[in-house]
């Protein structure tokens, strides 16, 4: 078994000032952000414990656990995912949470907000450090490297506060093994307000993994800008080794707030995380968006799918007849924010109700506006 070093490790506090509470308030778009976590974490829960192997969920950036009203923190929503989740019993496989925090205080205040879940759970599977994120990952990817032992399938959610602390080159260790997933959250506001200082340039460089993001800074309008910014970061992660990479924005109003990158390694995982943001309702306060031109607000009950009916006939118009699998596998993929269940009923029944597609079938049995496996698919140019 990997050592993954002992919990609640200590170290000196470093020469800057510290933070000046242990919590504090939760805002509006860190609640949507949990949201869409607990969503995930109730679909990934279980797929991944169905067998009996060993999985990680790692939080690089665990916080206290809990915010000054008492609402959970990333840590307790996902030990309240798999405690209170109605297969917990019938899951065979094992589960390590590893929390990280860099302050002292906050891991040692979330060490007792986790201890209640230690009597339900098998002993160790919750291990605490006071480590910053980039030293304790790569301390366990060593660890498990110099072991021989291959990295088990594992969810690292990196939710910094600004720029330092999340380097690619540990992203890129974390996505070379297979069945890895990354949540990042993106601070563009800290890069817009700070990337031209001197002493912000290592810590960009070593998040982009690159000195690209340079060019971005002379971007005059706003919107480009960012944009820039997330198009860059996308591209890393990709070149870092992920297969599919979703972004979002999280809207407070108008204003974008920032956004969350998911890179996954399996086509399932990017397929789950798109239903986990579809669940989750925007409120008054923030709503997300598909981080992309015309992309679609994500949640609402009234949903456009003019844009999704465009996205097809784009992708497979050309190409004559295609089969009912190849569109299904698209609209799994990172190509479209549109999930599966927007397919078939949604957008292919009144399409081929308004003459924009054509179905047929061998099965004698089939009929029009019903697309079972083996079904063929023309979609007309307009």
């Amino acid at each position: 078994m990997v050592n993954y070093g002992n919990n609640i490790q200590t170290q000196p506090r470093e020469n800057v000032m510290p933070p000046t509470k242990t919590k504090w308030n939760l805002d509006d778009h860190t609640l949507g952000k949990h949201r869409v976590l607990r969503n995930y974490m109730a679909a990934w829960l279980p797929k991944m414990l169905h067998y009996p192997r060993r999985v990680l969920f790692i939080d690089g950036f665990a916080g206290p656990g809990e915010y000054i009203d008492g609402e959970d923190g990333s840590p307790i929503i996902a030990l309240e995912a798999l405690t209170s989740h109605s297969a917990f019993d019938k899951m065979q496989g094992e589960i390590i949470f590893v929390f990280i925090e860099k302050d002292q205080d906050r891991a040692k205040h979330l060490e007792s907000v986790v201890e209640p879940y230690k009597e339900r759970l098998s002993e160790n599977c919750i291990r605490i450090f006071n480590s910053p994120f980039s030293e304790k990952i790569s301390e366990i990817l060593d660890a498990y490297e110099s072991s021989g032992q291959r990295f088990p399938p594992a969810f690292v959610m990196i939710d910094p506060f600004g720029v330092a602390h999340a380097p690619m080159s540990v992203i890129r260790r974390i996505l070379s093994y297979p069945s890895t997933e990354v949540s990042f959250s993106f601070m563009y506001e800290a890069i817009n307000r700070f990337g031209a200082r001197p002493e912000f340039e290592r810590h960009l460089d070593d998040l982009f993994g690159c000195k690209d993001w340079r060019e971005g800074l002379s971007v005059p309008d706003q919107d480009s800008k960012r944009m820039f910014f997330y198009d860059l970061y996308e591209e890393c992660l990709r070149e870092a080794g992920a297969e599919s990479v979703l972004r979002y924005e999280l809207y407070k109003g108008e204003k974008p707030v920032y956004a969350i990158f998911f890179a996954s390694q399996r086509l399932e995982g990017c397929e789950v995380m798109k239903d986990a943001m579809w669940k989750t309702s925007p409120s008054g306060s923030y709503q997300f968006k598909g981080a992309k031109a015309h992309q679609p607000l994500l949640g609402i009950d009234q949903i456009d799918f003019v844009p999704f009916r465009r996205e097809l006939r784009g992708e497979f118009g050309p190409r004559g007849w295609v089969s009912i699998e190849e569109v299904q596998q698209y609209v799994r993929s990172d190509k479209t924010f549109y999930r599966t269940g927007h397919l078939k009923v949604k957008t292919l029944r009144p399409m081929e109700t308004e003459g924009e597609l054509e179905a047929r079938s061998s099965n004698p049995n089939w009929r029009p506006g019903i697309y079972p496996p083996g079904t063929q698919l023309r979609f007309l140019m307009l």
